[in-house]
């Protein structure tokens, strides 16, 4: 299967030997899932098959599914809710495993249903996806949760991710990266650093026949993660409030960049988004604090400056 961006004027394709399957799991999801789910919220598509379709950069035939994460497991799993296993076996299911969580298995593809609630908590949006609009999670918050919640040792296939990142989409990769607390990833690195070698040789069997211009985060993908997650870190990061604006300065290895918002309702909606509240946090500010000091000196005119000192930069991995 060629390696090609699934975009297209009409939106993202999955790919052609789920795009079946895809299309009757939506349909039992939406009837069966979304009116269990704390107000109708829903689902939304996310994992490394909608990075994939966004970025072109290797195959993925998973369908990685996400809901609130204050969804009762028993109002969306037997026994509380035959309905949905049922009709999963009647479209292909032909394995089931309920305990943490939905995951089954079908001929060409598997279905995981994660109740968990995305880091930013804002970012998803509507795309559509053979040709249906489909709620979709942002590539910061798939890139965050898999920081996140991935078990150790993550995948290969998820430093591939990471190593691509800062190029495919880096703004992308620094909302994700200062999203996740430096404890979190000094751990993720020490084990990528330790696994360097195993990974590399997973590589060869997991990435064969990646596009040649991504041939180097698949020869050694953990150094590749690594560069990438360090280049992401801000090294420096301010909140400045003028009379009638608010803006958000960084500086990472990736790229100096100034966030402006036009309000306190433009800030409010969208700073979360961009993952201005963890980052503060996580690089040793207030975020409470900070809000406060931020909208009280917009309201008032008055400017002021807030400067936020990052923690330090981990070497990365040398040839």
């Amino acid at each position: 299967m060629p390696f090609m961006k699934a975009t297209d004027p009409r939106g993202l394709k999955t790919p052609p030997n789920i795009r079946e399957i895809f299309g009757k799991i939506r349909t039992v999801l939406d009837e069966e899932l979304t009116p269990r789910t704390p107000g109708r919220s829903g689902w939304s598509f996310g994992g490394g098959t909608m990075l994939a379709m966004r970025w072109g950069h290797r195959t993925s035939t998973d369908i990685d599914v996400f809901i609130s994460g204050r969804t009762d497991h028993q109002d969306i799993a037997p026994p509380g809710n035959d309905a949905i296993q049922s009709r999963l076996g009647d479209i292909g299911a032909v394995h089931e495993d309920w305990s943490r969580g939905i995951q089954s298995r079908f001929n060409d593809t598997t279905l995981q249903i994660a109740r968990r609630t995305p880091a930013p908590r804002h970012g998803a949006t509507t795309e559509m996806v053979d040709g249906r609009p489909t709620r979709t999670l942002s590539s910061a918050q798939i890139l965050s949760m898999k920081l996140l919640y991935r078990e150790n040792p993550m995948p290969v296939r998820d430093l591939y991710d990471l190593g691509v990142a800062r190029e495919a989409e880096p703004d992308a990769l620094e909302v994700a990266v200062n999203n996740v607390d430096e404890a979190k990833l000094e751990e993720r690195m020490t084990g990528w650093v330790n696994g360097r070698e195993a990974y590399k040789r997973e590589a060869q069997a997991e990435l064969a026949g990646i596009p040649e211009k991504h041939r180097a985060q698949a020869d050694d993908p953990a150094h590749a993660a690594i560069e990438a997650v360090n280049a992401a870190r801000y090294r420096t990061l301010a909140v400045e409030v003028t009379q009638d604006s608010i803006h958000v300065k960084t500086r990472s290895g990736l790229q100096t960049r100034t966030r402006t918002y036009t309000s306190a309702k433009d800030w409010k909606r969208h700073a979360v988004r961009d993952g201005i509240d963890l980052a503060v946090r996580n690089h040793g500010g207030s975020w409470n604090r900070t809000n406060s000091t931020v909208l009280n000196a917009l309201a008032s005119g008055r400017a002021v400056e807030i400067a936020i000192k990052p923690g330090p930069v981990r070497p990365g991995i040398h040839r």
